[in-house]
């Protein structure tokens, strides 16, 4: 993907704008963006609604790193149902015995981008636990 200084203002608006989609996808509260992010805690609902119409996201490394995992999740859920977004999408937000009987949303807004990964590594085949 690059470094964010890479990515032009109309790539990492069309980033913000998919990644957006995703998190509504998901059903993620406005209050949880913002970690899922990488985005300071203190991000205002306002600024998600920018992205999400077009606004490009910041040059941010973190947020690019946060980006890059919160779509390979998004990738890896959609290829285990590509007939049925939707039950990728069920499978995010259902507790799951892998994460203790949380949700993987819960695990990745609980625990951050290390969450996110343990949420990846599970998809991808390997215990939520591994080191990343």
């Amino acid at each position: 993907m690059g470094t964010v200084h890479e990515l032009d203002d109309q790539r990492r608006a069309e980033l913000a704008h998919v990644v957006m989609q995703v998190l509504d996808d998901w059903e993620v509260a406005n209050e949880h963006r913002p970690a899922l992010l990488g985005l300071p805690a203190d991000t205002r609902p306002r600024a998600m609604n920018k992205f999400r119409q077009g606004q490009p996201f910041p040059e941010d490394e973190q947020l690019l790193v946060h980006v890059n995992v919160l779509l390979s999740i998004h990738n890896a859920v959609r290829s285990m149902q590509p007939h049925n977004p939707a039950l990728g999408n069920y499978w995010i937000t259902t507790p799951n015995t892998f994460f203790g009987d949380k949700t993987p949303l819960e695990v990745m807004v609980l625990h951050g981008l290390e969450g996110m990964r343990r949420v990846l590594n599970q998809l991808n085949g390997g215990s939520p636990w591994d080191n990343c």
